[in-house]
């Protein structure tokens, strides 16, 4: 992986280019509509930067291609209903041991599941050491766009 410096560089750069079409050719764009753009050029500049070498990266450019609104409403009640059950299943924990055993291997499918629903193009993933590398890079690519989000704003 390059230099952090360098990635965010090259984060910012890709960033303010996916910026200019909507800054230039909307201007009647109401608060969300904005944010929801400038969200989705954030994380296409991201994965730009990572030039498609990862999962998650193709995963954010082919979603950006076709990603119906309704979607992500779907997407965001799944991970609710999910957590409530990894919260629920915490609480249900039996003494014997082969009972802890099952209920540890469900709360690792669990994680595992919605890890998967986390990472872009995870949910295609099928290895566990392949999902988690996979996570670590999206992971350090999200500080990347993060601390380029911030020096931008300190910049005005």
């Amino acid at each position: 992986m390059p230099n952090p410096i360098n990635l965010k560089q090259i984060f910012i750069k890709k960033w303010i280019m996916g910026l200019n079409p909507i800054t230039f050719s909307n201007t009647n764009m109401n608060f969300l509509e904005r944010k929801n753009a400038i969200k989705a050029a954030s994380d296409l500049a991201m994965a730009a930067t990572r030039n498609g070498a990862t999962h998650w990266s193709r995963a954010i450019i082919a979603k950006s291609i076709q990603a119906p609104p309704e979607a992500k409403l779907r997407r965001k009640t799944m991970l609710r209903k999910i957590a409530r059950k990894v919260a629920r299943s915490r609480t249900h924990l039996s003494r014997s041991r082969s009972v802890a055993r099952s209920v540890a291997k469900r709360l690792v499918h669990k994680r595992t599941k919605l890890l998967r629903s986390l990472v872009p193009g995870g949910e295609f993933m099928k290895d566990e050491a392949l999902l988690i590398d996979e996570a670590l890079d999206y992971i350090s690519f999200l500080r990347v766009q993060v601390d380029g989000m911030r020096f931008l704003a300190d910049c005005k």
